[in-house]
């Protein structure tokens, strides 16, 4: 982060030495090859899929399978499984922040500075929708964050630190004032190609903008319950995710370098360091779910359907990893998309607003509905799901109903460990100790170029078990 803080100046100083001694060699010295202006589908594209994938994007290698899918304990590390002991490398603590704030949040804000300038008021939206899920993530990684003096660059060195329930504030209304910039008649030809979610549909985008305000808003609901109904409410009546077709998915392609990133590290980089967790693979067998043999492929040494205890390799239990499941091979194809948000999670949300008296609607219908959209993503038959929703084990209850959302959120991480640590549920055995992470400690940059807005944040008192505001367990 603090590159991007201080690039500002030195390029000020270049500029005003260059202009001040221009003796008509300008022309001369311009690189025809290199673009002076980026265009903005280009950088669009690029942020998004930085966002996502990247080295430490939400859904990429080293943020999604090395921290938050494992200490969701959806999957388990079956060597150098320091994350999974919740001993995260320096590298990974530092890095999630640094590539977010210097990278597409960077972007992101470029972007929207553009689309200002040329009044194209839907690109604006779509750049300030992944910026309010980018500070939406930091903050559930980190807590108080810099949102509010964040991206000034030279001009402030030294963001501030907003608490965390000021940035959830400052999120709620960056998604609002994005929804009602959209205007789906106008035209996004000039940059639709470079939006590999929506491919510039913007009522699409207007859904997912008010959807995600009902995660944001839910999030918040034992911390500050009378804000989160009406931020929920608002949203939902807003116009939110209807079907399948409008969740929220980053498409990869099938060509090199634009592949999923599980694919590129299993096969392009030959790793195989995650396989299936006993806490995910227990809970399906368990319950008969027709989704196990989709998260997972049975065990090659025997074809059984066996999970690695968090925290544990196969050498530990006497076992090699041929015994243990893989992550199903449909999740590692190069093309698998990457959940950013579903109508199944939609439908949870609404379940639990109902529950809570949000919201109008029977919580246990639209709890159904839930598990049904989520397993006809996988196009399971209508009577394995009739019989699923039959068993007394999946019957409806605030209980059950976070645990098929954490099971509906397979390898969508950030959500996955954000629910677990909102209701406790499900009650998962740590890897060590008693307790699960429930955040990331501050970087290190940041006490050596931040110090004083650092430690008003809590400095080194942040460890990874100081609870988030939001966290009602």
């Amino acid at each position: 982060m603090e590159l991007k803080r201080y690039l500002a100046a030195p390029m000020l100083a270049l500029l005003v030495a260059t202009s001040a001694c221009d003796d008509g060699l300008t022309e001369i010295n311009r690189n025809p090859n290199e673009p002076e202006d980026v265009p903005s589908a280009n950088l669009l594209i690029n942020a998004i899929r930085t966002t996502i994938g990247g080295t430490y994007g939400t859904h990429g290698v080293w943020a999604g399978l090395y921290l938050t899918n494992i200490w969701s304990q959806q999957i388990a590390q079956v060597a150098y499984n320091d994350e999974d002991k919740y001993i995260p490398r320096p590298a990974q603590v530092d890095g999630i922040w640094d590539q977010m704030y210097t990278g597409p949040l960077a972007d992101y804000k470029w972007i929207k500075d553009k689309a200002e300038a040329e009044g194209d008021d839907n690109l604006w939206a779509v750049a300030q929708i992944m910026s309010m899920y980018v500070f939406h993530y930091l903050t559930d990684v980190y807590g108080a964050i810099p949102f509010s003096e964040a991206l000034g660059g030279a001009e402030n060195p030294h963001p501030k630190y907003d608490p965390q329930p000021e940035v959830y504030d400052g999120i709620l209304a960056g998604l609002k004032a994005a929804a009602a910039k959209i205007d789906p008649s106008a035209s996004t030809s000039s940059w639709a190609g470079a939006d590999p979610i929506y491919g510039g549909d913007m009522e699409a985008w207007r859904k997912f903008a008010n959807s995600l305000r009902l995660r944001v808003a839910m999030r918040m609901s034992a911390a500050d319950p009378a804000k989160a109904r009406a931020e929920f409410v608002d949203a939902y009546n807003a116009g939110v995710f209807e079907s399948n077709d409008d969740n929220a998915l980053m498409h990869w392609g099938s060509a090199y370098l634009d592949e999923n990133p599980r694919y590129d590290y299993y096969y392009n980089q030959d790793r195989y360091d995650f396989a299936m967790s006993k806490a995910m693979i227990d809970k399906l067998v368990d319950l008969n779910d027709p989704r196990l043999p989709i998260y997972a492929d049975p065990a090659r040494a025997d074809g059984q359907y066996r999970g690695l205890q968090n925290g544990k390799t196969p050498s530990d239990i006497n076992l090699t990893v041929n015994h243990i499941s893989s992550i199903g091979a449909y999740f590692l194809k190069a093309d698998a998309p990457s959940d950013i948000m579903t109508y199944a999670e939609v439908l949870f949300l609404a379940a639990e607003a109902a529950a809570k008296g949000w919201i109008a609607g029977d919580p246990a219908d639209l709890y159904r509905q839930a598990i049904t959209a989520s397993m006809k993503r996988y196009g399971i038959a209508q009577a394995d799901i009739d019989a699923y929703l039959a068993q007394p084990s999946v019957a409806y209850s605030l209980d059950n109903l976070y645990e098929q959302k954490w099971i509906a959120l397979f390898l969508n991480g950030p959500e996955g460990w954000a629910e677990q640590r909102r209701t406790g549920i499900p009650v998962l055995t740590p890897a060590v100790g008693d307790k699960i992470p429930a955040r990331l400690y501050y970087p290190s940059g940041e006490q050596l170029y931040n110090p004083e807005n650092w430690a008003s944040a809590g400095g080194k008192d942040v460890t990874l078990w100081t609870k988030m505001w939001w966290m009602a367990n």
